[in-house]
């Protein structure tokens, strides 16, 4: 129920190639990027647009990203060890869109 409430509000505010990548977040909580690429040109949704969609939704402080250091212990010339994003939804903040419409 709630799925369909946040696909219907993206759709609505953002077009359907939008709700198309909510619904694969949806469905994939705390996906690599890599991951979400992946699943994401299954769905016919170019690395390009995946980039945009990604970075429009974290404007609006729809999509989160945390990031997480490699066990591997290496790090680059900063001093900076590895790290991975995972990216999902923050459903709470898509729901308040109703009010503000």
């Amino acid at each position: 129920m709630t799925d369909q409430l946040v696909e219907t509000i993206v759709r609505q505010d953002f077009g359907v190639k939008f709700a198309d990548v909510t619904n694969i977040l949806l469905k994939n909580p705390n996906v690599t990027l890599l991951e979400l690429k992946s699943l994401c040109k299954e769905a016919n949704i170019s690395f390009d647009m995946l980039r945009h969609i990604l970075i429009i939704l974290y404007k609006h402080n729809l999509v989160t990203i945390r990031s997480k250091s490699t066990d591997s212990g290496t790090a680059d010339q900063n001093g900076d060890k590895d790290k991975i994003y995972y990216y999902s939804l923050s459903i709470p903040d898509i729901i308040h869109r109703t009010r503000l419409n």
